[in-house]
C-alpha cells in the first residue's frame, strides 16, 4: 500500500478541468512510496492548493507532481513551467493575501497559499 492513489485521483481530478488548449499534467512518483503519518484532510488541501495555483499561472506547458522516498521521508512537489516568483518575493508567499503583483488580483482571487 502507498500514497499513490491520492495522488492520481488529484491529478485526474485537475486533468479534467484543464481546456485542450491549456497545460498537461502529469504525476511523476515511484511506484513503492511508503505510507506517511499526517492529516490526510490537510495534505490533500495543500496539494489541491499548489495544483490550483500551478493551473491559474500556467496557461501552456507542464505541470507535475513528483513524488519520491528518501531516508524514510517522502517528498511531494509540484512542478510547473508557468510565470513563477520572483525571487525577491519569495519571503512574501506564504503571507495571508499577499501578491506579487497586486494587478494579478482580479484575474485570480483567493487567499493565496
Amino acid at each position: 500500500m502507498s500514497n499513490i492513489p491520492i495522488l492520481i485521483t488529484l491529478v485526474e481530478r485537475f486533468s479534467a478541468q484543464i481546456l485542450e488548449s491549456g497545460p498537461i499534467i502529469k504525476l511523476d512518483s515511484s511506484k513503492d512510496l511508503p505510507l506517511f503519518s499526517g492529516d490526510r484532510d490537510r495534505t490533500e488541501q495543500i496539494l489541491m492548493n499548489l495544483l490550483g495555483n500551478a493551473i491559474l499561472y500556467t496557461e501552456k506547458g507542464l505541470i507535475t507532481v513528483k513524488a519520491c522516498c528518501d531516508n524514510h521521508r517522502v517528498f511531494i512537489s509540484v512542478i510547473d513551467t508557468g510565470i513563477g516568483i520572483n525571487s525577491k518575493n519569495l519571503p512574501y508567499v506564504f503571507e495571508r493575501f499577499w501578491r506579487a503583483d497586486k494587478s494579478r488580483a482580479r484575474h485570480a482571487e483567493g487567499a493565496g497559499i
